[in-house]
């Protein structure tokens, strides 16, 4: 049994949009080659693997036509050596952010300024309402995640623990939207709130421009001194964790880490910022 490019993308669309946002809910990237076992599965028959990115593209098309502000999900279906999107999905790139002109960047290049991109299509939450308008379907619930520990990034992942405090949301929204008072990249807008790391770790704020990357933790007034203190060692991992995945993902980026809280250091933390390293910062809310 054969196939032509039509049908491919008739039948290949909503099994690659189910494929596409379970790569999104584990926070990673699918291969061509996946994707294409699994349409063969319904087909019956070999799939050209370069014939998976009109699925994808024709699939991203379909979920424009009805929400233009999506974020490009075709861009995680990604070629098994170089692990990055073909050329083929610069328009749906360009048109999330008209800044990025993908197909004319070397692929370090490339690796760093999907970053944000992929950062989009992790945190929307509009795929479900997508797969049942587009295609009709309805996308399984992923696992919930075993285990934990206390604070709002834990309770935000399903793992139970305490509420965020409403002290600590005003402060991370307040330096998202106020780059240039805590020394982000030139360039950033504005940062980005919960950056999930593949640890499982979770950046308050983080600001991403070509070339750099700023990860901040905040510590709102409320925060007793070894809150803060925790955040200082905080901070150390995250320049560590983003280091490795620099690393991994071949991505040539500096990576920085501060600490913004809302009241002034003592002493003895002031000494162990410095002594480790870490800048801190104050913010001034009211």
């Amino acid at each position: 049994m054969g196939y032509n490019l039509e049908k491919l993308c008739e039948i290949g669309m909503p099994i690659a949009m189910i494929a596409l946002v379970n790569a999104a809910s584990r926070r990673t990237p699918i291969n061509y080659k996946d994707i294409g076992e699994i349409i063969e599965g319904r087909l019956r028959c070999t799939i050209a693997t370069e014939h998976i990115g009109s699925v994808v593209g024709s699939m991203m098309d379909e979920i424009l036509e009805v929400e233009p502000k999506a974020p490009p999900l075709n861009a995680l279906c990604v070629n098994k050596a170089t692990r990055l999107p073909g050329d083929g999905a610069h328009a749906y790139i360009k048109w999330h952010d008209p800044s990025i002109d993908y197909k004319n960047l070397t692929p370090s290049e490339k690796r760093e300024v999907l970053l944000p991109v992929y950062e989009d299509i992790f945190k929307f939450e509009g795929w479900p309402r997508l797969a049942r308008q587009v295609f009709g379907i309805t996308l399984a619930k992923p696992a919930p995640p075993v285990g934990g520990e206390n604070d709002g990034k834990a309770r935000r992942r399903g793992y139970g623990g305490p509420a965020e405090s409403e002290q600590h949301i005003r402060l991370k929204n307040y330096v998202a939207r106020n780059p240039r008072l805590f020394g982000a990249p030139r360039g950033c807008k504005r940062g980005v709130v919960e950056r999930l790391l593949r640890s499982l770790d979770e950046i308050d704020v983080w600001f991403v421009a070509p070339g750099e990357q700023l990860a901040i933790e905040v510590k709102s007034r409320i925060s007793l001194d070894g809150d803060i203190e925790r955040g200082i060692y905080q901070c150390i991992k995250y320049n560590a964790l983003l280091e490795a995945e620099n690393k991994v993902e071949q991505i040539n980026s500096r990576v920085r880490a501060c600490l913004v809280t809302e009241r002034k250091l003592p002493v003895h933390l002031t000494k162990l910022a410095n002594a480790l390293g870490i800048e801190a910062r104050l913010a001034k809310i009211d």
